[in-house]
């Protein structure tokens, strides 16, 4: 029989994964230019980080930079008067180029204590304050990821089946946002039999924490018998079978069950379509015990 499968689980759209930033190097919070709450865009700064020791390296650096340049001036007046050989120039230059490049370092290190937003996203946390003194690698505050919104759901194990067959799928927002399946990801399943199952949805705008419904619907073909043809002894399953012989009997058939529905039962394995079964009756219908056509008939 045909019949239309409906299933919907809700939830609430937001972020299924945060990014914490880390301290790139020892040193102080010099600034924070944002807050808890706060939206931020992918490159924007966030943190500014002072380092004393890199700091007193960098007058240190343009000092010698400038003493060089004035030497190397100098070398080149002689050289014009013939005081002086071009080999003189060329060793003041060299020994000018290597500060310029330790110069160059230093404000690339610099640049990294600049701390920005990998991803766009709103600034779930911040762990650190202005003035605070951090070690490399400690976490200043936690983003969430634009990139990543979804539905956390937490369903029976059974219900994944559903869940896989995406393209019977669709969800129903209180914001009317046309969302779009992205992609699945599925956790374990606990000891009860549930499982978290994370949708990640594109197509939301900034109303992170507005209602989902997931919804499952598709119409269906299933082998369905009533409950009461179904019989159950020593752990096996089975119905009452109605042959095809000429006089019909009646044969013991293990099944195995499927999905519920308002008619019966599904028998995924064990009937083909177009069996006959009649109600479980051990005393009127025995293995094995003719079965005349009006018996079977509306059964």
């Amino acid at each position: 029989m045909e019949f239309e499968v409906r299933r919907y689980w809700s939830g609430q759209l937001q972020p299924l994964r945060s990014r914490v930033l880390n301290a790139p190097r020892n040193g102080e919070v010099d600034f924070l230019a944002v807050r808890e709450g706060d939206r931020v865009n992918r490159g924007e700064l966030l943190v500014g980080i002072a380092s004393a020791e890199i700091e007193a390296r960098r007058p240190v650096l343009e000092n010698r930079q400038a003493r060089l340049a004035e030497q190397l001036q100098r070398w080149e007046r002689m050289v014009e008067r013939e005081a002086a050989g071009q080999a003189d120039v060329t060793e003041a230059l060299i020994r000018m180029l290597e500060v310029s490049e330790a110069l160059a370092e230093l404000e690339a290190t610099l640049e990294t204590l600049s701390v920005r937003a990998p991803v766009s996203g709103w600034v779930n946390a911040t762990f650190v304050e202005r003035g605070s003194k951090v070690a490399e690698g400690q976490s200043l505050m936690a983003l969430d990821d634009d990139d990543a919104l979804g539905v956390r759901l937490v369903v029976p194990a059974r219900d994944t089946a559903f869940l896989a067959a995406t393209e019977h799928l669709h969800f129903e927002s209180d914001a009317d946002e046309s969302l779009v399946l992205d992609r699945i990801v599925y956790g374990d399943s606990d000891r009860r039999g549930f499982a978290v199952v994370d949708l990640y949805l594109a197509g939301a705008a900034d109303n992170r924490r507005m209602h989902v419904d997931v919804v499952y619907e598709r119409r269906e073909e299933a082998l369905v018998v009533p409950w009461t043809a179904v019989a159950r002894t020593g752990g096996a399953t089975w119905v009452a079978r109605v042959s095809s012989d000429d006089p019909a009997r009646i044969e013991r058939r293990e099944v195995s069950l499927g999905r519920a529905h308002e008619a019966g039962v599904e028998v995924v394995d064990g009937l083909s379509a177009g069996d006959r079964v009649v109600r479980y009756e051990p005393r009127a219908h025995p293995e094995g015990a003719q079965v005349v056509a009006s018996e079977v008939r509306g059964r």
